[in-house]
């Protein structure tokens, strides 16, 4: 079974929040500050009594019973889950490097293997500014006791130089990468299953001349089944999101705010690109670039995007299946969004020009507001797709009750517990199940 990831989106124009629970994080600088059931609270994100479910359901209590209110939902593992005893070092920009590192009071400045690191363990960082990030070494991470590197939980361990991973079987996770004119994290060599979880990429603008990527996870080397997972992406005009080499790259549940400059490029096949919220603005051919390699983009929420120059599509990939996908309010574009090999299942309103693709005979269950003048290259819809009114719950992108999108999707997907006869279009699911967190979830796999 694997983890679909759904959020719900806040009243903002231009912020739908992701779906990763963040007690005790530090607020985001723009609106909205926190995510949905979180409250900013001396610039900290606290928990509030309760989760709405608006996707029409009953309130569900935040608190450590709300579990029972998963059940036929699979639950994510954690990537940081480990099956051998975890013992925690500790590391602080300002730490005596001949102490042991065993406790926060004989915190080291570096670590090596020497220093009696075994798979599972945890190293924990500081509090503070890391001018220069460590450098860590070949750690001893296997894939059922992966090293985790963590961050303090508020956000407060910030990165100003660049991170060079070079680890396999690492998760890193509550870090802030705030890292001006270089890339926030350059890859140092071949590695596999390192994750970025719960991180914050926060890079000033960059300079005239350089022109910096948040996540540079290839160029000579390979990250194979890597994942990046419930970050936010909110850099200055300019920066590029990621430029990934490997199979099996996952970008899930991640909050990225476009920025002028170059987007994703995906370099391996099996992508998936799942339950991420897509907002900003983009000036560059193809924001989201897979070339020949095969990926899903599912369930994801594209808003409120204004794109610079009129000629720049959104995405391109010929082995691509775009599914289950929520486009609204995309601005500016003259030509086509996107050129898929595959679209289906998605959710489109105040969108024009969205596939350079003529309309499939028989359809793919696709829902085109009246506002879209041109869904395909040939104009119209045929088949199974149609077009109607879109109608979203105030505030929100769940389908409104009565919507032509509820009950419309592919009667062969799957439906998540609570949500209907049928699978609903687009990325949000009317009535599911939903966790203690916010997040609905699906029965099965289904893609």
């Amino acid at each position: 079974m694997f983890r679909r990831w759904l959020f719900l989106c806040t009243t903002w124009a231009f912020a739908c929040s992701i779906n990763v629970a963040s007690d005790g994080k530090r607020c985001a600088a723009t609106e909205p500050r926190c995510l949905p059931s979180y409250s900013c609270v001396d610039d900290v994100c606290v928990r509030n009594g309760s989760v709405g479910d608006a996707g029409g359901g009953t309130v569900i209590d935040g608190g450590a019973d709300a579990g029972a209110e998963d059940a036929g939902c699979p639950l994510e593992v954690d990537p940081a889950a480990t099956l051998c005893p975890r013992d925690v070092y500790y590391l602080d920009p300002n730490g005596n490097d001949s102490a042991d590192g065993r406790t926060p009071g004989t915190a080291r400045k570096t670590i090596t293997t020497a220093q009696g690191l075994n798979a599972g363990d945890e190293i924990r960082l500081a509090a503070g500014t890391w001018a220069a990030p460590p450098v860590f070494p070949q750690l001893p991470g296997v894939r059922d006791c992966p090293i985790l590197i963590s961050g303090a939980p508020d956000g407060g361990t910030i990165f100003t130089g660049q991170f060079n991973p070079r680890t396999s079987y690492t998760v890193i996770r509550d870090v802030t990468f705030a890292v001006q004119n270089r890339d926030a994290v350059n890859l140092d060599a071949n590695v596999l299953r390192l994750v970025f979880d719960r991180c914050r990429f926060a890079s000033p603008s960059p300079t005239m001349t350089v022109f910096p990527t948040e996540l540079v996870l290839g160029r000579g080397n390979t990250c194979t089944s890597c994942l990046v997972r419930n970050c936010t992406f909110e850099s200055g005009n300019g920066l590029g999101l990621a430029d990934v080499d490997g199979p099996g790259f996952e970008f899930r549940g991640n909050r990225v705010r476009f920025v002028r400059g170059d987007g994703m490029v995906i370099d391996g096949n099996d992508a998936r690109i799942e339950g991420n919220d897509f907002s900003g603005a983009f000036n560059r051919d193809n924001h989201l670039r897979f070339g020949t390699s095969a990926a899903l983009v599912a369930f994801n929420v594209f808003h409120d995007i204004a794109i610079v120059f009129p000629d720049k599509p959104l995405l391109s990939g010929a082995a691509v299946r775009v599914s289950r996908n929520t486009f609204a309010r995309i601005s500016n574009n003259q030509v086509s969004l996107m050129s898929p090999q595959r679209f289906d299942d998605n959710l489109v309103t105040e969108t024009n020009n969205v596939l350079a693709l003529g309309a499939p005979a028989s359809g793919d269950f696709n829902v085109f507001d009246p506002t879209v003048l041109r869904p395909y290259l040939d104009g119209g819809v045929q088949g199974t797709d149609r077009i109607a009114p879109v109608d979203f719950d105030p505030g929100t992108f769940v389908p409104r009750s009565g919507s032509a999108a509820i009950d419309s999707a592919d009667p062969t997907l799957p439906v998540p517990p609570g949500g209907g006869s049928r699978a609903d279009v687009g990325a949000l699911e009317r009535g599911a199940s939903m966790l203690s967190d916010g997040r609905y979830c699906l029965a099965d796999g289904g893609l």
